[in-house]
């Protein structure tokens, strides 16, 4: 949605304009034509401020537009450079167009007024273009800095409630319980299995631990401990679930959110019918090198479970406070994708120490 002048600006500057044109008229008016008044008030003050009021108002209100147009296409801060070098070249345009039709439309209706030196003219208007444009650039930057702590500040408490969602739902009691059935129902079969077993759901839940305070992770350590999590999952779903990782070695090094193949997993098993007919199929691989992409055969539950309203938002809310890559959710009739960016070290906002 296209932002208001207020929202661009930083301030309603109504109040600014209408008190500003008529201050401005005036020092101009004493400036450009106070030497040529020769005590004479009515001079002054009469056919002087005029003329000085029509060019300020001009001048004002047609920079303060361009100004706009300037911002609604180049507001970002990393377009600054842009929008200062254009506004340079608006700014000589529009010294010229404002002064052709002045001297041809306005002046000549005023024959009485003694006309400064151009010199004069071209630096008070230049200098009264900087005035203007700079109050706005500033304002704008201002207000700028102050959105951006305050998302800043947004940011870093939303990356703590997910961090401590993330945790409770990673280590909730559900999971515990049914790989504890599992468990149960292995021993009695096959001791040594469930030794095995053991050992990958401490692996688990060490990882589910230790990670909870690393900001990144290199991804290959996330598809290690993913290893451990899908056989406790596929103890429990046998051959119903059904997954394919695809990765090349040498984007491992990458890093990535810790435990957001897990939660990506976890969404997939909670939404989905998993059956023998049915099985859920769960692809994962790299799409341009820089999304690792997390696809699951799309059959819904006609029946779910109270959501906790984590997980994938979850993911969103963290990547969002170390990078402006986003995480891309997309849906079709047969399957339901995730796309999660891949870092390096250099494309990231915060640090991962």
């Amino acid at each position: 949605m296209s932002k208001t002048r207020k929202e661009l600006f930083g301030f309603d500057d109504t109040w600014m304009v209408v008190i500003g044109i008529p201050l401005v008229s005036f020092i101009i008016n004493i400036i450009l034509f106070g030497e040529f008044a020769d005590g004479r008030i009515e001079y002054l003050f009469g056919s002087c401020l005029i003329v000085s009021f029509i060019y300020t108002t001009i001048y004002w209100l047609s920079f303060r537009y361009g100004y706009y147009l300037m911002l609604k296409r180049f507001h970002k801060p990393e377009q600054t450079l842009i929008r200062l070098m254009l506004i340079v070249i608006m700014s000589i345009l529009g010294y010229a167009i404002i002064n052709f039709i002045g001297h041809t439309y306005i002046e000549p209706q005023f024959e009485s007024i003694t006309q400064p030196e151009p010199m004069l003219t071209a630096i008070s208007s230049f200098l009264f273009v900087a005035l203007i444009i700079g109050l706005y650039e500033a304002m704008h930057l201002s207000n700028s800095w102050k959105l951006a702590s305050l998302e800043k500040e947004r940011l870093i408490k939303e990356n703590v409630n997910s961090q401590l969602e993330g945790l409770r739902s990673q280590v909730n009691p559900h999971f515990l319980f049914n790989s504890l059935n599992t468990l149960a129902s292995i021993i009695p079969d096959d001791p040594d299995k469930g030794v095995n077993f053991v050992t990958r759901m401490a692996k688990v839940y060490r990882y589910m631990l230790e990670s909870r305070n690393d900001k990144l992770i290199p991804l290959c350590e996330e598809l290690e401990f993913l290893d451990a999590y899908l056989y406790l999952i596929k103890q429990r779903f046998a051959d119903n679930i059904k997954v394919n990782i695809n990765i090349d070695e040498k984007l491992k090094n990458k890093f990535i959110i810790p435990l957001s193949l897990q939660l990506t997993f976890e969404n997939a098993i909670k939404h989905n019918v998993i059956s023998k007919e049915h099985p859920l199929e769960i692809s994962v691989f790299i799409e341009d090198n820089d999304k690792l992409v997390v696809r699951n055969s799309l059959r819904k539950k006609k029946v779910i479970g109270k959501s906790t309203k984590v997980g994938l938002q979850n993911i969103k809310n963290r990547y969002a406070f170390y990078t402006d890559a986003t995480v891309d959710v997309l849906a079709t009739v047969d399957h339901f994708s995730v796309m999660i960016p891949i870092l390096q070290k250099e494309e990231l906002n915060g640090t991962i120490n």
